[in-house]
């Protein structure tokens, strides 16, 4: 038994906030924009695909900083289908990605894999929408001004990708924009 042909793409963007008051915070991607899974198996339908260190990300900042992602799409909360290979079905919803991202000092505050959201409601891996503590790293602390260059277990973070869809979507290629976004902890 071969299932209808689901493929996904993403696109990864990266926003690193600057402000003319002198407190910078930037992002330094280690690896390739895109990322793509390709379903042609009922196990791989069943048991999903993993993509270990799809994306690595490097944190310079001096400033404390904010660390959330979320995704884009045309219809909130939907992937965008960019192919049709037929009409039955549910168009996949943005929940079905799973990201884990990890730092040497296991930092991130979620832990494991979890669903993504619509950037509209993100995912806070680092601080919150309200002024924080501050997040103990070795001798410093992650959410504080430093750089991956001198403390690379504190500000360098790894993420895996996991896409399970099993059955009942529409078959087609599907694309989302993914959103990685460090600002200053105001």
């Amino acid at each position: 038994m071969n299932p209808s042909r689901l493929c996904f793409v993403f696109v990864f963007l990266l926003y690193g906030t600057t402000f003319v008051s002198a407190q910078n915070v930037s992002f330094e991607a280690v690896s390739s924009p895109d990322t793509h899974f390709d379903f042609r198996t009922v196990a791989q339908y069943q048991n999903g695909i993993v993509q270990y260190n799809a994306l690595q990300l490097s944190v310079q900042s001096d400033a404390r900083w904010d660390f959330f992602v979320g995704t884009e799409t045309d219809v909130p909360g939907l992937w965008n289908q960019t192919v049709s290979y037929g009409s039955h079905g549910d168009l996949p919803t943005v929940e079905l990605l799973q990201l884990r991202v990890r730092s040497g000092a296991g930092t991130p505050q979620e832990s494991g894999f979890f669903a993504l959201r619509d950037i509209s409601t993100p995912v806070y891996l680092i601080g919150s929408e309200a002024s924080d503590v501050e997040i103990t790293c070795g001798s410093g602390v992650t959410n504080a001004p430093g750089s991956y260059l001198t403390e690379p277990t504190c500000y360098t973070f790894n993420v895996d990708m996991r896409l399970q869809p099993g059955f009942g979507w529409q078959p087609g290629a599907y694309a989302l924009t993914i959103h990685f976004v460090l600002v200053p902890d105001l």
